[in-house]
């Protein structure tokens, strides 16, 4: 039962039952953030090419910087 090899299987398949699922997650919220800056960045220039950035209200002033 103790057999060195039978050992190393088990905590091999282990290690990657349990790392695989948190590497995936990683992956996501990487590619995630990836696109959410996109769409910042989209919504920053829309923002700024539909008025002029001197007649802004504070929402929008907030809406631009965040």
């Amino acid at each position: 039962m103790n057999n060195p090899r039978v050992l190393l299987i088990v905590d091999i398949l282990l290690l990657y039952s349990v790392m695989s699922p948190l590497i995936l997650f990683g992956i996501y919220v990487f590619f995630d953030s990836l696109i959410k800056k996109d769409i910042q960045e989209s919504e920053k220039d829309r923002l700024h090419k539909q008025k002029d950035t001197a007649l802004w209200q504070e929402e929008e002033v907030r809406r631009y910087l965040s």
